[in-house]
């Protein structure tokens, strides 16, 4: 360990009451595995930590060596009883398949203080799924409020139904906030499940990232039907599914038509959106007074008249819309000219992606700076990354 690493393991070892979080990334990890183990140990052992992170991206070295530090370390932390967040977050080796999740169950079904439990893009594959759903449906304290799946490879061996026993524990959390299953192949099944959860008059969930979990038409349809009774979702982020074709929008379309709506933000990146779905899209929207956030970013399909279309949103009377992400679309000057007119009036837009738009120019950035000068406007952050401004909008 390097000096100020051996500090914060003396502090663990100690039990500092005032040490409550620990984050680990490479190249600030323990040498070798007897450091590992220790520190897992002293982990075990602390009743003091809340939170520990451990970011494992750019670590280098043999992927061997990296799984045996990895499960000592676990087989130590598994004692912990006090944690109230865990992540382990951008493994790029399979955490059941080298029993490093086997090693977890203990801390997992009986640290009853755990509220987050974090895997980002940390592969479970089909056989953690199962294994942590098991673990999941044991636990007596049903505490957690925040789940990260996202990347954990589960279903896409098995056409998702291991996911389905995950899903089914996760009824019985009442405090679940959070749920992030991107790229997961979930299933008809899992989203059955999933719709059920979010039926259920005891959902909590305010956030749900379904990216990239090959969602179909059928499967949205279940999924808007019971958003429609839902009034606690906040957040709910659809990109990257493109078994929903054109004409498999509607019934979303429909469920932000509806006035029981609560969806503050909504996103629809490197989807299937085309021009008349955006119309339909923004004919939706338009007495629509809770969505504050739209993420339409990857979506060249939708096209300028598109995007034309949705600067009129801007424009509309009670509209609480603050965040707008139009990035890598293909945008030029005709839109950001239709942008900085619609933000004339406008006074609830805070930021604006314009990003990865190279046919944007000088003449697209100048009619957007007048909106920065205009003492009515909100807009604090106008990201125009990767565009092809020049120095004549200096």
């Amino acid at each position: 360990m390097n000096a100020n690493t051996e500090s914060i393991a003396f502090r663990v070892n100690r039990n500092d009451p005032n040490l409550k979080e620990l984050i680990l990334e490479y190249p600030y990890f323990p040498r070798n595995a007897d450091e590992w183990e220790v520190l897992g140990r002293s982990i075990g052992r602390n009743t003091h930590l809340e939170n520990i992170e451990i970011d494992f991206i750019s670590w280098v070295g043999d992927e061997n060596e990296h799984v045996a530090f990895v499960r000592s370390f676990c087989h130590g932390l598994s004692q912990n009883r006090y944690l109230q967040r865990f992540a382990l977050r951008f493994c790029d080796f399979d955490l059941f398949e080298n029993g490093i999740l086997q090693q977890l169950v203990p801390f997992l079904e009986h640290n009853q203080h755990l509220r987050v439990l974090d895997f980002y893009f940390s592969p479970i594959e089909s056989g953690g799924a199962r294994l942590l759903g098991s673990t999941l449906t044991r636990r007596i304290n049903k505490s957690l409020e925040k789940i990260v799946l996202s990347g954990t490879e589960m279903g896409l061996d098995d056409e998702g139904e291991s996911v389905n026993d995950l899903l089914t524990s996760l009824k019985e959390y009442p405090h679940l906030k959070t749920l992030e299953l991107e790229t997961n192949d979930i299933g008809p099944a899992g989203c059955t499940i999933l719709s059920s959860l979010l039926d259920s008059p005891n959902s909590q969930v305010e956030k749900l990232d379904l990216r990239d979990t090959d969602i179909d038409n059928n499967m949205l349809v279940s999924l808007t039907s019971s958003l429609a009774k839902n009034t606690v979702l906040q957040e709910l982020n659809l990109g990257n599914n493109l078994s929903i074709t054109v004409a498999g929008w509607a019934p979303l379309l429909s469920l932000l038509r509806s006035p029981t709506c609560n969806l503050k933000k909504i996103s629809l990146n490197e989807s299937t959106i085309n021009y008349n779905v955006t119309v339909a899209l923004v004919d939706s929207l338009t007495n629509n007074h809770t969505l504050t956030s739209l993420v339409l970013c990857g979506n060249p399909s939708i096209t300028t008249p598109g995007f034309v279309a949705v600067s009129t949103l801007l424009q509309m009377e009670g509209t609480n819309l603050e965040h707008l992400d139009l990035g890598e679309n293909e945008l030029g000057d005709d839109v950001a000219v239709a942008l900085s007119r619609s933000l004339a009036k406008n006074c609830t837009l805070k930021s604006l992606m314009l990003n990865d738009n190279p046919s944007i120019t000088a003449a697209g950035f100048i009619a957007l700076s007048a909106v920065l000068r205009n003492p009515i406007s909100r807009l604090r952050l106008l990201d125009l990354r990767e565009n092809n401004i020049g120095d004549d909008s200096k």
